[in-house]
């Protein structure tokens, strides 16, 4: 349920707008990153479902957990709508400026949604008390940032020119 909940909000390939879907869109390679956040959750769960392993017995894991879960509920949301912002503005106006590129949760992280995500699967790990989902959650966020997030900022800086640039020198990729 949780995979296809993530895939519904973030990973569905959406239309560009003309209609068809760009292969180089920004959109297009976040719901293949997308794809592999999902894809670590599932790998957690059958880990844990076949060597059961916890690692904590406090109630304190369980609290940090939900409130991880909680945040990051909040920086994915907060980044889906200055994204929709964003792209209206955009659509409407074609131009952009560096408030475009700082507001929101954008201002902290140049990648909300992922950091978000990753903070739901570790805290979705804390709250089940697996040391799986918890890896493999920081095995996706790695794969991400190493192969999709290049890409993705390259799109970008094209896109963009000097304005990301300027925006990539002053936040920070992750936190």
């Amino acid at each position: 349920l949780i995979i296809i909940l993530i895939w519904h909000c973030f990973g569905r390939p959406r239309p560009a707008t003309n209609g068809m879907q760009e292969k180089n869109s920004v959109s297009h390679i976040s719901s293949y990153s997308i794809s592999v956040f999902a894809v670590g959750l599932f790998v957690g769960v059958l880990l844990d479902i076949f060597f059961p392993m916890r690692f904590m017995t406090e109630p304190l894991n369980q609290f940090i957990g939900l409130a991880l879960v909680v945040l990051a509920t909040m920086v994915i949301y907060s980044a889906e709508k200055h994204g929709e912002k964003y792209s209206q503005k955009r659509k409407n106006a074609n131009v952009c400026n560096i408030d475009d590129f700082t507001n929101g949760p954008y201002k902290y992280t140049r990648n909300p949604k992922y950091l978000g995500l990753s903070f739901l699967l570790i805290g979705l790990g804390l709250i089940l008390n697996t040391p799986f989902i918890i890896g493999t959650s920081i095995v996706s966020g790695i794969i991400v940032n190493i192969y999709f997030l290049k890409k993705e900022e390259a799109l970008l800086e094209e896109r963009h020119g000097e304005l990301y640039k300027e925006y990539k020198s002053k936040v920070r990729k992750w936190l």
